[in-house]
């Protein structure tokens, strides 16, 4: 009997890690494995997973998103983004029933890194060093930078547990291209997140490290500009409100809490559904038959799922946070990186992309989004 749990568990963990090969490269076939990975943890002993960590509070995100159904002007627009807020818990659930040990982690990371580098590679030599945006002509790398502000972290959480080892180089390199690609990419919020992160972590290791190894880290975040609307310009752009993509925002802000929120402050107007009421609300923008949400995590919530879902939103966060903290102060070695990185990565994750763009939005950043903030809660067996 305790062979064949052994076996289940290694099972899981392959298909699981063969979700997050694929979770960039295709949806059908990651659905697939992720179905698989869910399917083998569907047993009578991880029923007491559901309790665990930072699931339960997903769930009733999840919970908050279904009850928006019953003002949703479009059900089918309703159900497509409340499925998401189920993927998100679903992930939880699987990483917290396959995450065991250290060893487990590190073939995820491995795994997640065979996955993205490829395709970062390609978006270097192909595209920019030909002299093309990196976004643009290549169109899928548009939703692949905000997962890659993600992935980096599996590179760089390596280099952090083997700094004193010859495989520190090996993995900090492939960090370091990584960011790179993602700083002269034009994925502004994700650019931003990854630095907040950086910086975040910069503070931490100051703290615990010493002056030396915190100023050679941060000067790798002080690279200076290449174009415009590129690296440390987007920081400058953010305090310029006439710029088009920050005046944008604003006007999307504007219509949701003024006029979309007052609709149905409770349960909110129905998950996914500032587009659909933006275009009717706000005509004469050019952009109101073209905008997918509101560019923040936050408003969207507020509005799609009122005030109920913001509240199981925020309940969420405070739990992450309690939860990862707590085992941050009482852990080292693979434990101490694994939960520092995270922390301050995921933390530049909220503040750069959840207030200007939509964590919810994109398959790709949700479930890697849901993956890492659930390890930031497991407390490793080694």
């Amino acid at each position: 009997m305790k062979k064949f749990a052994i076996d289940r568990h290694k099972i899981s963990l392959l298909f699981f890690c063969l979700f997050l090969f694929s979770n960039p490269l295709s949806n059908a076939v990651d659905y697939i494995f992720l179905t698989l990975s869910f399917l083998s943890c569907l047993t009578k002993e991880n029923l007491s997973v559901l309790k665990k960590g930072i699931l339960p509070y997903a769930l009733l995100l999840f919970g908050s998103a279904v009850l928006s159904g019953i003002a949703a002007a479009d059900k089918e627009l309703w159900l497509r983004w409340t499925s998401t807020y189920l993927e998100y818990a679903i992930v939880i659930f699987v990483t917290y029933c396959i995450i065991k040990s250290k060893s487990d982690v590190i073939f995820s990371f491995v795994t997640m890194t065979c996955s993205s580098l490829p395709i970062t590679i390609y978006a270097f030599f192909f595209q920019w060093l030909k002299g093309k945006e990196v976004v643009g002509s290549f169109h899928y790398y548009t939703a692949y930078s905000a997962y890659q502000a993600l992935a980096l972290l599996a590179p760089f959480i390596l280099a952090v547990y083997n700094f004193r080892k010859k495989s520190f180089y090996f993995w900090f390199v492939i960090y370091f291209f990584e960011f790179f690609v993602l700083y002269i990419s034009s994925a502004r919020g994700s650019f931003i997140s990854s630095v907040i992160g950086l910086c975040l972590f910069v503070i931490l290791i100051f703290r615990t490290k010493g002056l030396i190894v915190a100023t050679a880290i941060f000067l790798f975040g002080l690279l200076a500009p290449i174009k415009r609307n590129v690296g440390i310009t987007n920081f400058l752009d953010l305090l310029n409100f006439t710029y088009t993509a920050n005046h944008e925002r604003i006007m999307f802000w504007k219509v949701a809490i003024f006029k979309i929120f007052p609709l149905s402050p409770i349960i909110g107007v129905g998950a996914g559904h500032f587009a659909y009421h933006y275009r009717y609300l706000n005509p004469k923008d050019p952009l109101a038959n073209s905008v997918a949400h509101a560019h923040d995590t936050f408003i969207q919530v507020l509005t799609d799922m009122g005030i109920v879902g913001l509240a199981c939103l925020l309940t969420l966060l405070y739990q992450y946070y309690k939860q990862t903290i707590n085992i941050f102060k009482n852990s080292s070695g693979f434990q101490w990186a694994l939960s520092s990185v995270l922390l301050t990565f995921i933390t530049g994750y909220w503040i750069g992309e959840g207030l200007t763009g939509n964590m919810f939005y994109g398959r790709m950043q949700l479930e890697i989004l849901a993956y890492f903030m659930t390890l930031s809660t497991i407390r490793l067996t080694d």
